[in-house]
């Protein structure tokens, strides 16, 4: 688990995208930008310290669960198809910097 640092406050681990695509629960401390995204849509089990006994705890709870484990890869696959897709990325992208070079 990554330890609650302000430098791994402002990250986004791109595993965590891969696997939100994949449809699998994700278990993260909170430790990156994806705490705000745990809150609102229900993607896995967000660990709000660093310790190693909380991560296996955590994966204990979804891997004994089976319908935790469903419900939680079925919002992680949602939300990457939602949120995560180039094409939806690309458009907020481009009419961002296109604001800016018109400025």
């Amino acid at each position: 688990p990554l330890s609650l640092t302000k430098a791994n406050k402002a990250r986004w681990p791109s595993k965590i995208t891969d696997y939100l695509a994949a449809g699998k629960p994700v278990i993260a401390t909170s430790a990156s930008d994806v705490e705000e995204i745990y809150d609102r849509k229900n993607i896995g089990i967000l660990i709000r310290d660093s310790s190693t006994e909380s991560f296996m705890k955590a994966m204990l709870d979804i891997l004994s669960d089976e319908q935790k484990w469903y419900f939680y890869g079925r919002n992680s696959k949602e939300y990457a198809r939602e949120n995560l897709d180039w094409n939806i990325l690309v458009s907020k992208t481009v009419p961002f910097f296109q604001r800016i070079i018109d400025c």
